[in-house]
């Protein structure tokens, strides 16, 4: 998207999805939160700014109106540190893991926030398996040579699964189907289920948020990647 856009998942990039924001009756700034947790991680990277209502960009957040905890199910959490050197990055240092339910919460500027969001489980890529994909061209672009290989997949808690670099054909970056075909191009292919909370964030027109008293996303996934080789 151009001047407003949400994050890339497939690059973990955070932006801002602001042409989908609601207007509110109440015309002070809203915390713009974004977060996706990816199963199997040690850290997650958490995007923070103000959402003005008389701007078309967001605003920095100073690291000291942050004050928030990211809390799993089973009782672990971590507090949000500020990034070095990235204004409005924030980490929280605290183990993914599949299946499991966390929470965000406490405030930012003084006011209070808070979601919850659970990482899908299995994430199991039945074609094409094995952890590399070997693949005869059958023709090339400006992005290299291109195949296109059957896929099949199955997960439990994924709503929406992105793929990078690559297309499912028809194209397109992303697709709810557990089966049809895809494009691939490039060395390296990673794979995305996303949950619900995720994919309505990035893909719904309005973007849709689970924050409460903030706008953005505490969103999971489950990843698989595989190496590309060309015969």
């Amino acid at each position: 998207m151009m001047l407003c856009h949400r994050l890339a998942p497939v690059a973990l990039l955070m932006a801002l999805a602001c042409r989908n924001v609601v207007e509110h009756s109440n015309p002070a700034r809203t915390p713009l939160i974004e977060a996706m947790l990816i199963a199997g991680t040690a850290s997650t990277d958490v995007r923070i700014r103000w959402l003005e209502p008389d701007r078309s960009d967001p605003t920095d957040v100073p690291d000291n109106d942050v004050s928030l905890i990211l809390v799993e199910d089973a009782g672990g959490q971590a507090a949000l540190e500020p990034v070095p050197d990235s204004t409005g990055h924030f980490a929280a240092r605290l183990p993914i893991r599949a299946g499991h339910r966390y929470s965000l919460a406490g405030t930012v500027g003084g006011r209070p926030v808070g979601a919850s969001t659970t990482v899908p489980v299995g994430f199991t890529i039945l074609a094409p398996a094995g952890d590399s994909i070997r693949l005869r061209a059958s023709g090339a672009s400006a992005d290299g040579p291109y195949g296109i290989v059957p896929f099949r997949w199955s997960s439990e808690g994924g709503s929406l699964y992105a793929i990078e670099p690559g297309y499912v054909v028809p194209a397109a970056s992303h697709t709810t189907a557990l089966s049809g075909e895809l494009l691939l191009f490039g060395r390296r292919l990673r794979l995305l289920a996303m949950n619900r909370e995720l994919a309505g964030y990035l893909y719904a027109s309005p973007a849709e948020t689970n924050l409460a008293g903030a706008f953005g996303v505490l969103g999971a996934a489950i990843e698989v990647r595989k190496a590309i080789v060309w015969q």
